[in-house]
């Protein structure tokens, strides 16, 4: 037996899986970004390949040590973890920008602080709806669910057997569709108190002009805002946890879209 090629396929095999499990971990919420230091994103990323490894096998193909056939291998395992990752975090990019056009029709946009995963300043109510979306993910035990459908993916794509096909951009353009919706429901309460109330100070200006609706409607728009966005934290904290479990399904159709055609 020729232990030394046994050892160069073994540890290729594990290459294969790092990549697919890095690829989740790049773009999936609270694992990749800046906020986390990259030494222990690595650390997380090898640990949970090495957990992993046991269970995964190659069912009938050979595994490639050197040439093109090794890097598109490992391409396209990184591109299955970066479109899981990418699945999943739609309903945080969805909360995100809910709480981004809020805090832009009340007038807190001006007070920005740095998004740790994308990097650029955001209005802070956008910030706030992205943690709370972590929250609620953490409540309905969202990160266990994500473990076990990335241990999944091995069983619906298997290593060295992934083909993209032709519908998957058609199923990723109709993702995007549903996010906006999604940013539509969470930011609709409040955003449709808010149009009363501009609307209720437009009467006002007309009926008493020498009423300074600036300076009244300003603060008047910024409390009444945050005052409805917090009675509605209960409702969109179910929303985004049911869409948390639309979105688990979302993934397992794309997976569908990766596994060869029979």
């Amino acid at each position: 037996m020729d232990f030394e090629r046994l050892a160069t396929e073994q540890f290729v095999t594990f290459v294969l899986v790092l990549c697919r499990i890095s690829g989740i971990f790049l773009v999936t919420p609270l694992l990749g970004g800046s906020q986390m230091p990259w030494r222990l994103r690595v650390f997380l990323s090898v640990a949970l390949s090495v957990a992993v490894y046991p269970l995964v096998t190659l069912p009938g193909v050979s595994v490639p040590t050197q040439g093109a056939r090794l890097v598109l291998g490992l391409t396209g395992e990184l591109c299955v973890g970066l479109v899981c990752g990418f699945v999943v975090n739609v309903v945080f990019v969805a909360a995100q920008m809910g709480g981004a056009l809020l805090s832009r029709y009340m007038g807190t946009a001006l007070a920005e602080v740095l998004n740790p995963l994308f990097e650029p300043q955001l209005p802070i109510l956008g910030q706030f709806y992205y943690m709370f979306a972590l929250v609620v993910f953490f409540a309905v035990n969202g990160h266990h669910i994500l473990l076990a459908g990335l241990v999944k993916t091995f069983d619906r794509v298997p290593l060295m057997g992934v083909e993209f096909r032709p519908g998957m951009v058609a199923s990723l353009t109709g993702l995007l569709g549903d996010m906006f919706v999604l940013m539509i429901k969470i930011a609709a309460p409040t955003f449709v108190v808010l149009f009363l109330v501009t609307a209720a100070l437009g009467v006002v200006s007309r009926i008493v002009p020498q009423t300074s609706v600036v300076i009244l409607g300003f603060p008047l728009t910024v409390c009444l805002g945050l005052v409805v966005a917090s009675l509605t934290l209960a409702a969109a904290a179910a929303l985004l946890g049911d869409s948390f479990a639309w979105v688990m399904n979302q993934m397992d159709l794309m997976l569908r879209f990766m596994v060869p055609r029979p």
